[in-house]
């Protein structure tokens, strides 16, 4: 396959003659693609002294959320594990280890934290799609950590130190969705 590259404005000036760039033959192989998630392996619980604020705005202050850095990684599958804390103001507590996927913009859950201070794994958990649910902010954090915090407007994961300075100076992204 043949494409021919055209340019407009100043740098056509400067190019007398483009060259027909030759293109290897993927054809096919879009669709025998399959996605190969790594195994996981639960992290230990996280210590509730170590946590790092989110701001997640939608929910309006009404509940705290958390990451636990130590357990914030990135897998070779591109998916960005993480466990999240959110709080209420009277103090209840929710502990989740979740996967997040760029790309697809879903998340899975494979442990709830239990009272008892350990994980309780999930038997057979699936890919959930992120929507945004008008009303219910408490779903929203989801969306937020994804278009915020975890991944760029490529749909692709960032690198955990960016996400975590993400974390600490929210208000620092650039149209591109990096760093300044």
């Amino acid at each position: 396959m043949s494409v021919l590259l055209i340019f407009a404005g100043p740098v056509s000036a400067q190019i007398e003659q483009l060259e027909d760039v030759e293109l290897p033959d993927h054809a096919g192989s879009f669709e025998e693609w399959q996605f190969q998630e790594d195994a996981i392996e639960l992290p230990a619980f996280p210590d509730f002294d170590k946590l790092k604020k989110i701001r997640i705005d939608a929910s309006q202050g009404r509940l705290k959320y958390f990451i636990d850095p130590v357990s914030l990684k990135i897998g070779r599958d591109n998916i960005v594990l993480a466990t999240i804390v959110i709080t209420s103001a009277r103090g209840a507590r929710n502990v989740l280890f979740d996967g997040y996927r760029c790309d697809t913009r879903e998340y899975k859950t494979y442990a709830y934290g239990t009272s008892n201070n350990t994980f309780y794994e999930m038997v057979d958990p699936q890919w959930k799609k992120i929507m945004r649910t008008t009303g219910a902010a408490a779903q929203d954090f989801r969306r937020e950590l994804v278009t915020v915090y975890f991944c760029d407007l490529a749909h692709t994961p960032l690198g955990r130190e960016e996400i975590l300075r993400l974390i600490d100076y929210p208000d620092f992204r650039n149209d591109e969705g990096r760093m300044f």
